[in-house]
């Protein structure tokens, strides 16, 4: 398995972000390995594969993880984990793919008519990684061997480790 690690520096000031005005949004209750509500995504498994991605959240806020295939850039998975908890995404498909996470509190959505969108109201980081995950089948002499990965979340203040890749996107740019 190999391991993945961000770390996360978390002020006040995330502000920036989107400034639409939060009073039409409610919060909703979501437990973690549920897939969040007004985000367009597949809901791909390839259930022959015992692969998985660990997120370890422990250490940081709510996440959502979309996990985007490197060729089509489509997402293939998106699934909520709250803060502290460590959760499993299994059996996804052969490819390689990237991820695009949002880290907050307070999910919250809005649905006017047929229109949905879901976000965090507080503190909201939008990132996409830059790191590929490969999780093509390698063929061995007696078989194969399935890559499996596990990224750790961690919030800390004036510190970043650089053994997970990403950048920081917009709102908009996390739901494209």
């Amino acid at each position: 398995m190999k391991y993945i690690y961000l770390l996360i520096f978390l002020v006040n000031a995330f502000s920036l972000f989107s400034q639409e005005n939060n009073d039409s949004f409610y919060k909703v209750a979501i437990n973690t390995g549920e897939r969040p509500e007004c985000i367009a995504c597949a809901s791909l498994y390839n259930n022959t594969l015992d692969n998985f991605l660990r997120i370890d959240a422990t250490g940081a806020t709510d996440v959502v993880i979309k996990i985007i295939n490197s060729n089509t850039h489509e997402c293939i998975r998106t699934v909520f984990i709250s803060s502290g908890s460590v959760y499993e995404i299994k059996n996804i498909p052969e490819g390689i793919y990237y991820l695009k996470i949002a880290y907050g509190y307070e999910w919250s959505k809005k649905a006017e008519g047929s229109y949905c969108y879901a976000k965090f109201l507080r503190d909201a980081i939008y990132q996409e990684g830059n790191d590929h995950l490969d999780y093509y089948k390698i063929d061995l002499q007696n078989g194969y061997q399935l890559p499996s990965y596990e990224l750790v979340l961690k919030v800390i203040s004036n510190n970043r480790n650089n053994e997970f890749d990403a950048d920081n996107i917009s709102e908009e740019e996390f739901y494209r």
